[in-house]
């Protein structure tokens, strides 16, 4: 009989893969080697598998670190991303969110602004309001008539609400108005806002005696699209430092407001801004009149 070393080497190596301890009854000694054989194949087999796991999980926990970090940048480029509110991302931002293209979905488009603020939906109604009468008072001036708004109170109070809103809190001592139209939204602008009002009115309409005041009055001539007028105030309507704001109803020329400005600073006065409810399109972003910004609510129609 050959000797185990030549067996195992040689002889019998399918029938030490393939056979049982239990059916080697022909060959006593390949019944005591297989059992070693067969016990050193699963030892070996448990190590591999050993192995294999060992090298598996470094690979789950850096994939696993890596979709911990995406999520990490997702949440600081949103947090950027509101912060910039309309401005762009950046490329490599837009490639960090996990989209297939690397780019990231636009937000809405920013509504449009007007005067420096984002437009409002009671503007529309506000200049519905509004009627346009061709060739009054003087041929070829193109008179807006602010009588149909003044008839819709919900319209109304939207103007004068819309002017309050930017007004309150802006330490504003007294509110000017200026003759006629400028008497209707003035009074009740200072009345919300707890400021004063203050008339500035048409020639020899302000009385010589007024109490608590010198009784004196300082006029202002100023230019019309079609005539020149003159504005008078008393002395003591303002006292020095006061923060103003002038009103009226429509501004054009500019011609009113710069005597308004021109006479209350004379006062002492500080002129914070003028503000109307119609005006024309260049005075739609904060236009100065004598270094004031004009504040107009709609444009003039035509």
């Amino acid at each position: 009989m050959h000797s185990g070393k030549v067996v195992l080497g040689c002889r019998f190596p399918r029938i030490i893969k393939t056979t049982s301890p239990a059916r080697c009854y022909a060959h006593p000694a390949l019944c005591a080697l297989l059992p070693v054989y067969h016990s050193s194949q699963s030892d070996n087999r448990r190590k591999k598998k050993k192995q294999q796991q060992q090298s598996s999980q470094p690979v789950r926990r850096a994939r696993s670190n890596r979709g911990s970090k995406r999520r990490r940048r997702e949440d600081s480029t949103v947090r950027l991303y509101r912060l910039m509110g309309e401005e762009d991302i950046s490329n490599d931002s837009k490639s960090s969110c996990g989209c297939e293209d690397g780019t990231v979905e636009a937000p809405a488009a920013a509504a449009p602004k007007e005067n420096g603020r984002a437009a409002d939906p009671r503007l529309q109604a506000i200049s519905d309001a509004i009627r346009v009468v061709p060739h009054f008072p003087k041929p070829g001036i193109m008179f807006n008539d602010i009588t149909a708004l003044l008839l819709r109170p919900a319209v109304f109070k939207d103007a004068v609400d819309m002017f309050v809103e930017r007004y309150r809190g802006m330490r504003i001592a007294a509110v000017a108005g200026i003759e006629a139209r400028g008497f209707i939204f003035g009074p009740a602008i200072a009345l919300a806002i707890g400021a004063k009002f203050i008339p500035l009115r048409k020639p020899k309409k302000l009385p010589v005696a007024f109490t608590n005041l010198k009784g004196e009055v300082i006029s202002e001539t100023y230019i019309l699209e079609y005539g020149t007028d003159c504005l008078e105030m008393h002395v003591g309507a303002t006292e020095p430092g006061e923060r103003v704001v002038v009103v009226d109803d429509l501004v054009a020329t500019g011609g009113t407001l710069c005597a308004a400005i021109k006479l209350l600073e004379r006062a002492g006065a500080d002129v914070v801004e003028c503000a109307c409810l119609i005006g024309l399109p260049k005075y739609k972003n904060f236009y100065k009149l004598n270094g004031k910004p004009v504040y107009i609510l709609v444009e003039s129609r035509k």
